[in-house]
């Protein structure tokens, strides 16, 4: 799935653009649920864009290129269902779910309709998808870094699906942009990847402004957090510490801390739970990133030391 949205949706290293332009790079890291669901968080750079202090700058003295960006965002990024053509109230109930499941559906048969029967069957399973897929419904995961004196309300919900409506897209005075959302509670999505993909997912453009700064934390937060999960790691450490107590040994104490920290150490990464999805992807040797370009490691305690 991944090596296809590559090659047909990006379509890095071909002739002609992709769905959201010129591909010139990207970087998609592989994640596990808690469930062991995989899914992959995907960075995208794209030909002749220009930098978010740059673009700043001209969309707050060009308004044709203000508004061609926002036309193209538009374009790329829906906030509502094909049919919403005026703003959603908030107190919109979640329909009926079909059946059978859509998701497990294969894609319409182009080779044998029109072009206006495909877009009409198009949009109409673009709509039960995201209805399936796309729809937010608190629970507990939208509150779990609560405080217990917080408040469990849509405004404080972690998946910032407050229901906030906005009719048109602005732009603010730090060039960070707020997209059209016409539908409370549908997360952003593009059209042919949920219709390809037939899952749920969501897209951020990465601009200029506020919103953009605050995007490059989440990201760079999100790919270096601890896979090791930190109820997990506790559980594990609690374990270890209750086996070595129980071990009669009477070396030297260097030795004794370091034979403790090894066996902390394997005990933990023993007790670390993979999923059945995980081994598998493991064994087939598909790795836990997708990107563009090679890297080396650099080991920073050397560099440091070495230009200071």
């Amino acid at each position: 799935v991944m090596t296809s949205f590559v090659r047909s949706v990006l379509r890095y290293g071909r002739n002609s653009p992709g769905l959201f332009g010129t591909c010139t790079g990207y970087y998609g890291m592989v994640e596990a649920q808690g469930r062991g669901t995989l899914h992959c968080h995907y960075v995208v750079w794209l030909k002749e864009h220009l930098t978010p202090q740059s673009m700043a700058e001209r969309m707050s003295v060009d308004r044709d290129y203000e508004r061609a960006v926002i036309e193209w965002l538009e374009d790329i990024i829906k906030c509502e269902l094909p049919e919403d053509e005026t703003v959603v109230p908030k107190t919109v109930t979640r329909p009926v779910l079909s059946e059978p499941d859509p998701r497990s559906r294969q894609p319409l048969d182009t080779s044998v309709m029109s072009d206006t029967e495909f877009s009409r069957l198009f949009s109409n399973d673009v709509r039960i998808l995201a209805e399936r897929c796309n729809w937010h419904v608190h629970n507990h995961t939208c509150w779990k870094y609560l405080r217990p004196s917080d408040k469990r309300s849509d405004e404080n919900c972690r998946m910032r699906m407050d229901g906030i409506t906005h009719p048109t897209s602005t732009v603010d005075e730090t060039g960070s942009i707020t997209l059209r959302r016409r539908h409370p509670w549908i997360s952003n999505y593009n059209d042919v990847c949920l219709y390809s993909f037939r899952c749920n997912m969501d897209i951020k453009f990465i601009g200029s402004g506020q919103g953009a700064k605050a995007l490059m934390y989440y990201i760079t937060d999100y790919v270096t957090k601890a896979a090791l999960p930190l109820y997990e790691g506790l559980a594990a450490l609690s374990h270890a510490i209750t086996v070595l107590g129980t071990t009669d040994v009477e070396p030297e104490m260097s030795d004794v801390s370091r034979l403790h920290l090894v066996r902390v150490v394997n005990s933990m990464m023993g007790k670390h739970e993979m999923s059945q999805q995980q081994v598998m992807a493991h064994l087939l040797g598909n790795g836990d990133k997708y990107c563009s370009n090679s890297f080396r490691p650099l080991y920073w305690g050397t560099f440091d030391r070495y230009v200071s």
